[in-house]
């Protein structure tokens, strides 16, 4: 189960993503990302509501499956 505070190789493993593609979603400020010295967390939940905001196919359809 993901941790609530997570790092970037842990959102990386949670999204299904390379961590160089998650620094390359930060540099182009793409994905909600807490810059904590001169590392990177990342919220679980915020993390969840950029999916959620993302989505391609709307809720509805979601719904119907």
């Amino acid at each position: 189960m993901p941790k609530e505070i997570m790092k970037v190789k842990e959102v990386a493993e949670y999204l299904g993503f390379s961590p160089t593609k998650v620094y390359r979603l930060i540099q182009t400020n793409t994905i909600p990302a807490i810059k904590v010295g001169k590392q990177y967390r990342f919220k679980k939940s915020i993390i969840d509501d950029w999916l959620m905001e993302n989505l391609i196919t709307k809720k509805s359809d979601l719904r119907k499956k």
